[in-house]
């Protein structure tokens, strides 16, 4: 049940990264992989490396990853 859960999770950070414009390429790593919301917050610079070889695509994700910490600090908040 919880590695259904980690899928639909993965799924989600593919498609935010596909409106993002990451991509194919990056969007396939993070879904092989599969990282979802939890772990995206989680990762590392080298570890980002590895799964977004470009430069901007990096800068893209780290944007949305603010986002994303933002958003659930004001959940918490609430």
């Amino acid at each position: 049940m919880e590695s259904d859960l980690e899928d639909e999770l993965s799924v989600g950070v593919a498609e935010y990264l596909k409106e993002w414009g990451l991509s194919q390429f990056t969007i396939t790593n993070f879904e092989e992989n599969p990282i979802s919301f939890k772990l995206l917050d989680c990762i590392q610079a080298t570890e980002l490396k590895e799964l977004i070889p470009n430069f901007k695509e990096r800068i893209l994700l780290n944007q949305l990853q603010n986002i994303i910490h933002t958003t659930e600090s004001d959940k918490t908040k609430r």
